[in-house]
């Protein structure tokens, strides 16, 4: 593939000059077929070949009648010729040569439409006018286009052409020139699978719908009620939503409905669901979908979420770990590095006095840095293993602090990914939450990464190329180093005779290092630029030591003897491509930093489904700025991808002259965000009404609602973030087919380079395994709104917070209207003077003696640092209490302190209650717990069966039964049919059910139907 300037060179050599043994030389006549036999000598050998050369012309093929041209296809064969006896050697090769100045550049929309975009080979800039057809395997055109003034065209979806008419090329015409694409071949497609162009895909989905769901607070206990908001946006927004029918499906863990209910959306496309639990339901993972409905039926799914129901306690506390020396890239020494831990109450005190446990986990890692994405770094104290270990215990102090040293003595010499998980107990309790912390640990001073300009398995000798070497310290910046050592090593491999196990001998082949030559260099805080010996052919290895000797990187690569240009055209071009930012706004424009391997002109689209913007430009120099502006209609995200034409007057020859490249970028958000006021009072006591006011400066649909930091942090639960879900990162969809890279470079430029120089959900239990005795449980912090209506008059809403709870309310308040979506968040704390918080088994069985503690955190003001409180105990007639009921702790002012209570369980059965109450100064706070007495052995039925003829016979009762829950019956029939009562009885409190045992309950009833005196 030449550009139609090369063919008067090619036609002016049919006498020139041959003396270039390593370039050969053929003419084209007028004629379609001409032969000629040239002298040529291959590389290095001595010996001249004979070659002959045949070309056909194709053109007159192609082109209209009458339309002659010295540009179109020809096809080219070599022959070896053995001039002495005047036959073919037998060696052959043939190829296809185009010549044109047309390029031609087709991108393939998600909807199968096309933009095919032709450009001038010679200067690169479009061509406007240029005939583009699709040609059909019969050789007629199906569609075609007239590229515009930006050298552009537009063609139709395509799918629906078959057998005769199955497209087959893109084939452009203009003037007297000719070129052609083959339609849809991969090989001809650009790769972009090494640039970040992963997503969701929407293709075929431009008109659908999607739905964003979310829960109040994703946690439940059984016998709760759960509230779901559902968010509905189009694919692409601006469609009314008003009305559209959808269906709402609730499936319980063992996958069966128990709620559906259809609705029809608002403008807003905002709207709720709740569903109350049962107390003896099962528990497990509650899934929410919703559907859109089709002609009266569920349709397409829209979008689905879940949330646990559970038994659980909310966290009372939360804790944070960092180490002594962080950052967030780079890595730290590990000498005296300590890991800190902050431990404190959710209702806003220290934890004081807590046990702290800690584990580490240490893992071969490598540094990695944002600055230096493209170096590529060596790590001589690579680790190779894992190691875990167990820290001893700490104690918080008074401001809920603690610390643990780093035992890495043992780990100094190598680089590791150091994870410390630390977990906070409660004061005198089982209960804890946990935290966890990550640095990168390394002895190394510095790591030296390497950054080549381009593909070094295949240089041209005598070539000028460099490679940029950067020494960056722990903190992620480059730094000055003097002394390294710089070596060149040839790299061969040579053949030994070794004697292998079996006492044989045979040949190995075994890599040699050859020492070339060595220099000592100093790096700059910058990086700096090495130049790479060239001069000679071979496998070379440039080494970098530091003066002690060690590696700090080693870089390969081969250069070549003299230049094989068909071999050297396989080097990849590599194309950098930056952008000034991540994020712009619609209509701005996009400033880009390009740095090619060569001069040249090219293409900048922006692209995502469809080409939404493109701009031609060309460049002088390797470095240019150029910009493109993102039109009004893009959302989400985008990508700007370059095509990058080598110019006719660059001497990189030995690269592919089409280079590439792809960024993707983030639309501002800021037109679809819509901004919500939540105005919440800061601090609360416990039982008081906690009023709240939400605003959006524009009418829209409102949902508020709080819970409890500790059930939320239990849940893992996160703010809701519907335009995060909508305008997700979307795939790059585009695909690009193109000749560009077949190019073949001039004939002259040829010449010169070659001349000579979480958690899993739970098990569902059902009502017959639940715990007859359970305890009594704390009514949860929690609120939802429902659906309100709010604007910039704002709306009111207010709840009572339980009294008995202390500790941090977080209200949401999520609100949508047609084009824009909004969340707010705002944190209520919640305390008393003096909060207690008790610790006690959640069940004990009779006779059970055991330690309930309960911790006093002094609010109260001005009571001093000698204050103490006294704290007293009463229980329920389920427990008594083994010691004194009443404590005297001391506990100064905004400190912690803990009572503890030995206690004995009675024979009684049921939920017993802990009530503390502490005193300090004119304070005081009451606080319950609740406990189960339950025994210790699961609920049993015992059935016995006999009969008697006359007389009496007794049945012995063989186990001891608490009265609590317990059922004595007997039956006496003169049927046998009294047996199917005590069975059914039996099957009815079995723990375990199945498909057998509900028929079995059910056969009674059924055969009996007729007989109702039997009870069935």
């Amino acid at each position: 593939r030449v550009r139609p300037s090369e063919l008067n060179n090619l036609a002016s050599q049919t006498d020139g000059d041959f003396s270039n043994p390593n370039f050969h030389n053929w003419s084209f006549g007028q004629d379609n077929i001409t032969e000629r036999f040239e002298e040529i000598r291959q590389f290095d050998r001595v010996e001249p070949d004979r070659l002959r050369f045949f070309a056909f012309d194709f053109t007159p093929h192609l082109q209209a009648p009458g339309t002659g041209t010295r540009n179109g296809l020809f096809f080219l064969r070599a022959e070896g010729w053995d001039v002495k006896n005047k036959r073919p050697t037998g060696s052959a090769d043939t190829r296809f040569i185009l010549i044109t100045d047309l390029g031609v550049l087709v991108k393939e929309n998600a909807d199968h439409t096309r933009d095919v975009f032709v450009q001038s080979l010679a200067g690169g800039a479009p061509v406007a006018g240029a005939r583009v057809e699709v040609v059909g395997v019969n050789g007629l055109p199906i569609a075609g286009a007239d590229t515009d003034a930006s050298g552009r065209a537009r063609l139709p979806d395509l799918t629906g052409f078959a057998r005769e008419r199955k497209p087959a090329a893109f084939v452009v015409r203009h003037g007297g020139d000719l070129s052609f694409l083959p339609f849809d071949r991969q090989d001809r497609r650009l790769d972009v699978s090494r640039f970040d162009v992963g997503g969701d895909s929407t293709q075929g989905r431009e008109r659908e719908l999607s739905a964003y769901l979310f829960s109040d607070r994703g946690l439940y206990r059984p016998g709760e009620e759960f509230h779901a908001g559902i968010i509905v946006r189009p694919t692409v927004w601006g469609q009314d939503l008003n009305g559209v029918p959808l269906e709402v499906s609730v499936l319980d863990p063992r996958g069966l409905e128990v709620k559906k209910v259809k609705l029809a959306l608002s403008a807003a496309g905002f709207e709720a669901v709740d569903y109350r639990t049962q107390e003896n339901g099962p528990t497990g993972s509650f899934t929410i979908c919703v559907y859109i409905v089709k002609d009266g039926r569920r349709g397409a799914l829209l979008g689905s979420t879940t949330v646990r129901v559970e038994e659980f306690l909310p966290d009372r506390m939360r804790i944070t770990a960092r180490f002594s020396a962080e950052r967030a890239e780079g890595w730290v020494s590990p000498k005296d590095l300590k890991a800190a831990i902050s431990l404190h109450n959710l209702f806003g005190t220290p934890a004081e006095g807590r046990r702290v446990s800690g584990r580490i986990r240490l893992a071969p890692a490598a540094p990695s840095f944002k600055d230096y994405a493209e170096y590529a770094f060596f790590d001589p104290s690579a680790a190779k293993k894992s190691f875990s270990e167990n820290l001893d215990d700490v104690k918080t102090d008074a401001e809920g602090a603690a610390s643990f040293d780093m035992p890495l003595g043992r780990f100094a010499e190598g680089t590791y990914r150091l994870e410390l998980t630390a977990e906070g107990f409660e004061a005198e309790g089982g209960r804890g939450v946990a935290a966890q912390a990550a640095v990168l640990v390394s002895p190394r001073p510095y790591l030296v990464g390497l950054k080549t300009d381009g593909e070094l398995r295949y240089v041209a000798r005598g070539s000028s190329r460099a490679v940029t070497a950067a020494a960056v310290g722990p903190e992620g910046r480059a730094v000055s180093v003097s002394s390294v050592a710089l070596s060149l090593i040839e790299e061969r491999w040579v053949s030994s005779l070794v004697k292998s196990a079996d006492g044989l001998y045979r040949y190995q082949s075994v890599r040699k290092e050859l020492f070339v030559s060595s220099k000592t260099a100093s790096f700059p805080a910058v990086p700096r630029a090495l130049r790479l010996d060239t001069s000679s052919p071979g496998d070379y290895a440039l080494v970098l030591r530091d003066a002690a000797g060690v590696e700090l990187n080693r870089l390969r690569y081969s250069v070549a003897g003299h230049g094989n240009l068909s071999r050297s055209l396989e080097k990849n071009a590599e194309l950098q491509l930056r952008l000034e930012k991540t994020d712009y706004a619609p209509g701005e424009r996009i400033e880009l930093q390009l740095k090619a391997p060569y001069a040249g002109a090219g293409l900048i689209s922006i692209e995502r489904d469809k080409v939404y913007a493109h701009a031609w430009f060309s460049s002088a120099v390797s470095a240019s700025t150029q910009s493109i502006r993102l039109p009004e209609s893009v959302e989400g995200n985008a990508y700007v991808t370059v095509t990058y034409l080598r110019s006719p007057d660059s001497r990189e020859i030995f690269m592919s002259p089409l280079s590439h490249g792809v960024a993707a970028f983030s639309v501002s958000r800021a037109r679809r965000a819509l901004p919500v006021t939540v105005e919440a009072p800061e601090s609360l006591k416990p039982g008081q009404t906690c009023v709240l006011r939400v605003k959006t400066p524009r009418r829209a649909r409102v949902a508020v609602f709080a819970a409890d930091e500790g059930i939320l942090q239990v849940a893992g639960w996160k703010m809701p973030d519907p335009l995060a879900h909508f305008l997700r990162k979307r795939a790059l969809e585009v695909r690009t087919y193109q000749i560009l890279d077949l190019l073949l470079p001039e004939y002259r430029m040829s010449m010169a380079v070659m001349a000579p120089g979480g958690d899993k959900d739970a098990e569902y239990a059902a009502g017959r395994n639940l715990n007859p005795f359970k305890r009594r449980r704390d009514k949860p912090a929690v609120f939802w709104s429902g659906m309100l209506e709010t604007g910039p008059e704002g709306n009111t809403i207010s709840f009572t917070v339980p009294d008995s709870f202390n500790g941090t309310l977080r209200v949401t308040a999520v609100a949508a209207e047609p084009s824009a979506i909004g969340v707010a968040q705002k944190k209520v704390l919640v305390r008393q003077a003096i909060v207690l918080s008790p610790n006690a088994p959640l069940f004990v069985a009779p006779g059970d003696e055991f330690e309930a503690s309960v911790a006093v955190a002094n609010g109260v003001k001005n009571s001093g640092a000698g204050a103490s409180a006294r704290v007293a105990l009463k229980t329920s007639g389920h427990l008594e209490v083994v010691g004194e009921s009443l404590k005297t702790i001391a506990v100064g002012e905004n400190r912690e302190s803990v009572a503890v209570f030995r206690l004995r369980s009675r024979p009684a059965l049921g939920a017993a209650t802990l009530t503390f109450e502490a005193t300090i100064s004119s304070e005081a706070a009451r606080r319950e717990a609740s406990l189960s007495v339950r025994p210790s052995m699961p609920f049993q039925v015992t059935l016995q069966t006999g009969h008697l003829k006359s007389g009496r016979r007794e049945a012995r009762v063989e186990r001891a039964l608490y009265p609590s829950f317990r059922t004595l019956e007997a039956s006496v029939s003169p049927v046998p049919l009294v047996l199917a009562k005590g069975l059914l009885q039996y099957l009815q409190k079995y723990p375990y059910g199945c498909t057998e045992q509900v028929l079995s309950q059910a056969l009674p009833a059924l055969i009996l139907r007729r007989r109702p005196e039997f009870g069935y």
